[in-house]
């Protein structure tokens, strides 16, 4: 091997090195600015005149809490919710009410470091969290009944046969594309971050029904971030395009209008694509 041979391969793998030492400086950053843990909040359930039980979930070394909320009469079907960044289960109890209306289970639970749960929050304690709190939701739901989970597509491809269908409500793309429509990393530095939480590449992974569910009215992430998933789903899928809903809506101000899909993809109401029951 000659000198200009080694030169030339030695640069490269220190140009390596120091490409990989960026994605890695970048990807920490990037979890650190965009996970934002909120306090414990102090609403329960009862305090919406719904039974319900609470929850320890082991998740690794890690605490989950976590509520479980029975249908009353007449079980028609039971929906896992994850909840999204900077909220914690209490801010999803108006829609876990909603849902509780229409004669589902409802269980929700705080990742790592959220809430009352412990540890720290990060991408794989997320995705860890998401299964673990799978493995307690299907442990919960009676057999034959259906099982719908909403949020975080990434557990549920990690853990299959757990579910029956997947609901994403608001969702990003992925990771990536977030990051940069949040301003937390600049375009030009994104192919050099790992793309976490890729929902379009997870989507073709996907192995039950998909219902994706987002606004015009979001100015958080643009519908086009829906359409992305939905046209990369293999399985039995529904794109519901809504008008006027802002981003967070579906816990802010949950509606009818806005948790029908949900509802009927919940329930496998027969003529709703993906959603006929188990």
């Amino acid at each position: 091997m000659t000198r200009s041979i080694r030169i030339v391969l030695v640069t490269l793998l220190v140009l390596a090195g120091l490409v990989a030492a960026a994605r890695q400086v970048l990807y920490v950053r990037t979890q650190r600015a965009g996970f934002e843990p909120p306090p414990p909040g102090h609403e329960r359930p009862s305090d919406l005149a719904l039974r319900f039980d609470s929850l320890s979930i082991g998740s690794g070394e890690r605490t989950l809490d976590a509520w479980w909320i029975p249908a009353e009469g007449a079980d028609s079907g039971a929906v896992l919710l994850f909840h999204g960044n900077a909220e914690t289960i209490d801010e999803w109890l108006a829609a876990a009410r909603l849902l509780h209306g229409h004669h589902l289970d409802v269980m929700l639970f705080d990742y790592s470091g959220y809430g009352r749960s412990t540890g720290q929050p990060s991408v794989n304690a997320a995705i860890e969290d998401g299964v673990s709190a799978l493995r307690a939701f299907e442990r919960r739901v009676p057999r034959g009944v259906r099982r719908t989970g909403a949020g975080l597509m990434e557990s549920a491809v990690r853990y299959p046969g757990a579910l029956d269908g997947v609901a994403l409500m608001e969702p990003f793309s992925s990771g990536r594309d977030a990051a940069v429509q949040l301003k937390l990393l600049p375009g030009w530095a994104a192919l050099l971050m790992p793309d976490a939480f890729d929902n379009v590449r997870l989507a073709r992974a996907l192995r039950v029904p998909l219902l994706v569910v987002h606004s015009t009215g979001d100015r958080k992430f643009p519908v086009e971030f829906a359409r992305r998933i939905a046209d990369a789903a293999v399985v039995p899928k529904r794109l519901v395009v809504l008008d006027g809903f802002e981003h967070a809506d579906a816990r802010r101000r949950p509606s009818e209008a806005y948790w029908g899909p949900v509802v009927e993809f919940a329930q496998g109401t027969p003529g709703v694509p993906g959603s006929t029951g188990r």
